[in-house]
């Protein structure tokens, strides 16, 4: 298991959390996925409640604490009517950054997909889309101001090994594509920015919660449904095409072109970050993207016509 523990949190740390949460912790059991190193725990309290709870310091990852954060300014700032776990606190001692949400009691999506899920959530995202155009969360990052270019990268110092024929074949191209892709994702919605089944919760009622916005940033409001589709696919869904398809109407009806260029930066930036040494406390994250990044050049060259 590459999450701390409870046990690992300072006692001082566990105090402000108990106190937060309003009643002291009983049970605990870290959930089993997701990529980072802090807790990460479903928690039941001594008065009979349950609750959600995040722990990290540098000492796991040197990110970590402020993509907690960045999570407790969100979980702040959003309206009740959002479709995300309610924040009951937030602790910040300068080393160790903590929070709890209200626990939602349902299941998480995936491994394999179904439809009636994926329907519910690609209902869930339009509805959230419309909720959250323009931004309600002031000084987060636009993603148009930094753009990640993993095919300008490659192409400037192409590694020996790692790229299959294809890529290398066509890496210039690829990074040509690439370089629009501040003015593809330019947008005013607040974007949660890591929509995966480990990020969504489906509630007894059927229900869409959406878990986990260390991530968000401000962008075009369609990124979030296309940027799942890669996942969805190595979790049992359809092929990306398939599942935009599915998916219907993207809100604000983007430009095709602008979402054919997300699409080829979306790929660059999976396929270069995978070639990258793994982050601290963070061992399967580069598998992941290695297998996002395969299923997102098979779409590119089959959306771009690049054979």
């Amino acid at each position: 298991m590459h999450r701390i523990g409870l046990d690992v949190v300072p006692a001082p740390v566990r105090l402000a959390i108990e106190e937060g949460l309003g009643a002291p912790i009983v049970e605990w059991a870290n959930r089993p996925a997701g990529y980072g190193p802090s807790l990460a725990a479903g928690c039941t309290l001594g008065d009979g409640r349950r609750a959600f709870v995040k722990a990290v310091s540098t000492a796991q990852n040197p990110d970590s604490p402020d993509m907690l954060r960045r999570e407790l300014v969100v979980g702040r700032a959003l309206r009740a009517e959002i479709a995300a776990p309610p924040l009951l606190f937030g602790h910040d001692d300068g080393e160790w950054v903590a929070g709890g949400w209200e626990l939602i009691d349902g299941h998480q999506p995936g491994a394999p997909w179904t439809a009636a899920d994926l329907r519910a959530l690609f209902d869930a995202l339009a509805t959230l889309a419309a909720q959250l155009d323009p931004n309600p969360v002031p000084g987060l990052p636009r993603w148009a101001d930094h753009c990640p270019r993993g095919w300008a990268e490659l192409a400037a110092d192409p590694p020996a090994t790692g790229l299959d024929g294809w890529t290398r074949r066509h890496l210039a191209r690829l990074a040509a594509v690439e370089a629009g892709w501040a003015e593809a994702v330019a947008g005013d919605a607040l974007l949660h920015n890591d929509v995966r089944s480990d990020n969504v919760v489906i509630d007894r009622a059927g229900a869409v919660w959406f878990t986990d916005w260390a991530n968000a940033q401000q962008g075009a409001a369609w990124l979030d449904v296309v940027s799942m589709f890669p996942a969805v696919a190595l979790e049992g869904g359809p092929e990306p095409e398939d599942a935009l398809a599915l998916a219907g109407r993207l809100h604000g009806d983007p430009d095709p072109e602008a979402v054919t260029t997300y699409l080829v930066a979306l790929a660059g930036y999976f396929t270069h970050c995978s070639l990258l040494p793994s982050p601290p406390g963070l061992p399967t994250v580069r598998a992941f993207q290695a297998a996002q990044g395969e299923v997102a050049r098979r779409w590119v060259a089959a959306r771009a016509g690049l054979a």
